[in-house]
């Protein structure tokens, strides 16, 4: 009889500990206790709870919105920072966060933490080398990497992925961004240290896109790029004004000068931080929009001023 017992026990303990990880196990944990999780709150396009820009953007006729000045200003050899205001009908209705790095200078890392319990000022603090922290590609509820990850020469993530958007990859000084659908991403990932696929593609090397989606679908938005000059530039958007179809326009005609753009994850884990030297950019978003039907969902904080955990992250730091 005892023996009976503590084999249901056993049973139970097993049972409940399978139920925990399929539902999250402790990314689901740290994303509810530690960090108050979130929500999806029905809105009208025209409440007052949206911010102006989003607003607009909700429209039918969205304003397109065309870039400003656009001035670099390095805080260290090979990095430079830059803030890209997005203006529509004499409005700034956006700005884009920029950080532009040179890879003979900077390795860039991808780090994970599947436990969800570190947001952006705690990989910042324990990466303390990393000049520069942002958000990477998609992750599952249980925090794991949802699309094929590189990370110090090893894949994680699903083994078995059908890619045709793009894959960024980092090696040695070699930084680069391929299109999935005309060079397998496997290949890609193996003869690279850290990388990583993500969708959609933004921009290719022909100039076009891969963006399409609804356009009441928006939030800040994160991409990494590579430019003429073949230096990388990570930008973050303070607001939730665009929906991915306009954010890879827009990006195009900026004056950027971007040859590749990969999205990376958005919303509220749309972050970026910067240090280096005097200059400290500390930003998460807190914008996501989108249609359920005939109305229009907002994603809610269920603590108000509690960030999001990040389980993955591009890590950018001096080469030694």
């Amino acid at each position: 009889m005892i023996r009976r017992r503590l084999m249901i026990r056993c049973a139970c303990v097993l049972f409940g500990l399978v139920v925990f990880e399929y539902f999250g196990g402790s990314y689901l944990l740290h994303s509810l206790l530690g960090r108050g999780g979130s929500y999806w709150v029905t809105t009208k396009t025209d409440s007052v709870e949206l911010a102006e820009e989003v607003r607009l953007a909700l429209q039918k006729d969205a304003p397109v919105g065309e870039a400003g000045p656009l001035i670099w200003n390095e805080v260290e050899p090979g990095l430079e920072v830059a803030e890209l205001a997005v203006q529509a009908d004499s409005k700034v209705m956006d700005v884009l966060y920029l950080s532009r790095i040179d890879p003979r200078r900077f390795r860039f890392s991808v780090q994970l933490d599947k436990t969800g319990s570190r947001g952006l000022g705690d990989w910042m603090r324990e990466l303390n080398t990393a000049r520069v922290v942002i958000n990477g590609s998609y992750f599952g509820k249980d925090g794991r990497p949802a699309t094929p990850t590189r990370i110090a020469g090893k894949t994680f993530g699903p083994q078995e992925y059908q890619a045709n958007h793009g894959v960024f990859s980092s090696q040695g000084e070699s930084v680069r961004i391929a299109n999935a659908s005309k060079e397998d991403w496997r290949k890609v990932l193996e003869d690279s240290d850290v990388g990583f696929v993500s969708f959609p593609l933004l921009l290719d090397d022909e100039g076009n896109s891969k963006a399409e989606g609804d356009g009441h679908w928006l939030a800040n938005r994160s991409f990494v790029g590579i430019d003429k000059q073949e230096k990388v530039i990570l930008g973050t958007t303070k607001s939730g004004f665009f929906s991915l179809k306009r954010f890879a326009e827009f990006l195009k005609r900026s004056p950027l000068q971007l040859t590749w753009a990969l999205n990376l994850d958005g919303g509220p884990v749309a972050c970026q931080g910067v240090r280096a030297g005097e200059f400290k950019r500390d930003f998460c978003g807190s914008w996501e929009t989108r249609r359920k039907g005939e109305e229009i969902e907002m994603l809610q904080p269920g603590i108000e001023g509690r960030r999001w955990g990040l389980p993955i992250v591009i890590a950018v730091s001096p080469r030694s």
